[in-house]
């Protein structure tokens, strides 16, 4: 049951795709962004997400990503998908741990979780999930 005082994802999700539209990655949204959540797991939703537009950005070689937003009855689920140049998951540097501190980290915090797609030349899909309801800390 909603709480009055959630934020719609929405209006939060406005605001990151004209960040990244200033910055030169033109962001296309599909599905719904009227999703209630609370404080804390949209906070993590929303860096995650930022954090995976900026990869894109970075290091995608193209200018345009694709945010799809669904959810059911227990998760709000994020697709970014990009068709850029992509890499080999077994090639990733272990000492480089910004998409595993930044958005797995920030998103097991809440109870949720990220799984990350790519190949050489295919693009690179990451899935971002969190659960709708507050996840208790017991």
């Amino acid at each position: 049951m909603p709480v009055a005082d959630e934020p719609v994802l929405g209006t939060t999700l406005e605001s990151v795709k004209q960040r990244f539209g200033r910055m030169g990655l033109q962001v296309s949204w599909h599905g719904t962004g009227q999703v209630l959540l609370p404080s804390h797991t949209l906070d993590a939703f929303l860096l995650a997400l930022a954090e995976c537009l900026e990869n894109v950005r970075r290091h995608s070689g193209v200018t345009e990503a694709h945010v799809t937003i669904t959810d059911d009855d227990t998760i709000v689920r994020a697709l970014v998908t990009d068709a850029g140049v992509g890499f080999d998951i077994a090639d990733i540097d272990e000492a480089k741990l910004g998409f595993t501190e930044s958005v797995v980290g920030r998103l097991r915090e809440v109870g949720g979780n990220a799984r990350l797609f790519s190949a050489p030349g295919s693009g690179t899909t990451v899935v971002l999930e969190v659960p709708r309801t507050e996840v208790s800390a017991s």
